[in-house]
């Protein structure tokens, strides 16, 4: 079923269910284009996407982002990998022999878990605020994860690196936002309204209260946990013998401000 054009791309919603979407598939037009700044260090060239005005292309460097964030994340990929595959071959025997056959895909870092766990505090909060055309981007939530984490040692657990998060996009200017992106001349939020903007605040002051609740109280934690990830969460999480310990305290003394204005 092809929905109603955006501004950015085609959209392509299939697997309907009780008239709604399982899934969606944007769909854009590029070309290949040159990098407008030689200073640029990601990505071996940039793309111009058709808006749907067809006189309308907009610049963009998918791949250098990607590779940005990849070099974000090695430090947080490298501490403590080898306890991390061995706990994935533990829980996974029946599909790998030995830590060698575990895809680099499987084993993730805090800084990657983190960025899901905010992109699925997202999804809940503005589906039942039926909100869902105010969520901010996955790539949006991509960029800032990963400058909040950079003031954060490379052993920062997931609670951690959310919470900086969290504590980042309280400071996000309410009147002209700019999230720049970092391996392109362009801001991410621009022609955000005040409305949308709003909306952000709300949602990230949510995540932060949610972080703020003593893990040792299971009703409190499991509430939290449900109201960032959606309900019935806390339970699958228990079932797989994920929340048998409180994670250690967050102090965040001077949180990033990954933006400017």
């Amino acid at each position: 079923m092809r929905e109603d054009p955006s501004s950015q791309c085609l959209t392509i919603a299939y697997a309907e269910s009780d008239g709604r979407s399982a899934f969606k598939l944007d769909l854009s037009s590029g070309v290949s284009a040159p990098r407008p700044d030689a200073g640029i260090s990601f990505g071996s060239e940039s793309v111009r996407l058709a808006w749907i005005d067809p006189d309308e292309w907009k610049g963009s460097n998918p791949v250098g982002l990607c590779d940005w964030f990849n070099a974000q994340n090695e430090r947080f990929l490298l501490y403590g990998r080898t306890e991390r595959r061995k706990a994935i071959l533990d829980r996974y025997k029946r599909l790998y022999s030995s830590v060698e056959q575990i895809p680099d895909q499987v084993d993730r870092s805090a800084l990657q878990r983190a960025v899901q766990v905010v992109k699925r505090s997202r999804d809940v909060y503005f589906s039942l605020a039926s909100s869902e055309d105010d969520a901010p981007s996955s790539c949006v939530l991509m960029v800032l994860v990963a400058q909040a984490a950079e003031i954060l040692p490379s052993d920062a657990d997931i609670v951690t690196i959310v919470e900086a998060f969290a504590s980042a996009c309280a400071s996000m200017s309410d009147e002209v936002p700019v999230v720049l992106n970092p391996v392109y001349p362009e801001n991410l939020v621009e022609g955000w309204s005040e409305q949308r903007i709003a909306t952000f605040h709300h949602w990230a002051g949510n995540l932060s209260e949610n972080l703020a609740v003593d893990m040792n109280d299971k009703a409190r934690r499991n509430a939290a946990i449900d109201g960032l990830l959606g309900g019935g969460t806390s339970s699958r999480l228990e079932r797989e013998g994920l929340l048998t310990a409180a994670p250690p305290s967050i102090t965040i003394g001077r949180p990033v401000k990954p933006w400017r204005g």
